[in-house]
């Protein structure tokens, strides 16, 4: 089994035109920024999935965090048995949807996120936990702002084990104690110290990129 640590799955990166948070951690195994084997890739994904089937095997409901976790919470749900149910929130407008349940992501460029809430109330039921997946976890704002809406709309989910799974794992103490009082326990592959990386990329140069000039296509 492959060991995960800071020199292998860890780079820092500059933001473009962000005041609210100037670097960005980029997972250079997560097939996000950098091209990597999709063999490296989806053993790192796998071993975050057969850690938490080992701790929670009765998991029958994953849910992944768009954009950067959907492919991540898809293969920690494989790791489950075959009745585990998978389902990642979005941003996008998605027609025939009778409930949603709408929350924010307050450091993304994008804060509204909402989540398909048909049959929700079922698969809440049905299992014994409920594993939240993202790549990386900073302070636990935005999955205790979901979990606030969901305890609302199913009371259920209040009885059930709640798990905050992530690559990447950078809450402090503190914000950590406030999520074991709300019910949520943390996993992760890779802890993190308390780091500001600003000062780390403050030297980079960066500049917006240029407008993508359509290619011409030959039509005989």
């Amino acid at each position: 089994m492959n060991t995960y640590t800071a020199d292998n799955i860890l780079r820092i990166a500059k933001r473009f035109n962000n005041q609210k948070r100037t670097y960005l951690l980029v997972n250079p195994l997560q097939a996000k920024h950098i091209p990597v084997s999709p063999k490296a890739s989806l053993g790192m994904m796998k071993a975050l999935g057969d850690m938490l089937a080992n701790k929670y095997p009765d998991t029958k409901l994953v849910i992944g965090f768009a954009e950067t976790a959907t492919a991540i919470g898809a293969v920690v749900a494989e790791s489950f048995s075959s009745k585990c149910v998978y389902i990642h929130t979005t941003r996008e407008n998605v027609s025939g949807v009778v409930q949603w349940v709408q929350f924010m992501e307050e450091h993304s460029h994008a804060t509204e996120q909402s989540l398909v809430g048909d049959n929700l109330s079922a698969w809440i039921s049905a299992t014994d936990s409920v594993v939240f997946v993202d790549d990386e976890i900073s302070t636990g704002k935005t999955l205790t702002n979901m979990i606030e809406q969901l305890k609302y709309k199913y009371p259920q989910l209040k009885s059930k084990k709640i798990v905050a799974a992530s690559l990447l794992n950078r809450v402090s103490e503190e914000d950590e104690r406030k999520l074991i009082t709300a019910g949520i326990v943390c996993e992760y592959l890779l802890k993190l110290p308390q780091t500001d990386y600003s000062s780390a990329v403050k030297d980079i140069a960066i500049c917006e990129a240029p407008v993508a000039v359509p290619a011409k296509i030959e039509t005989n």
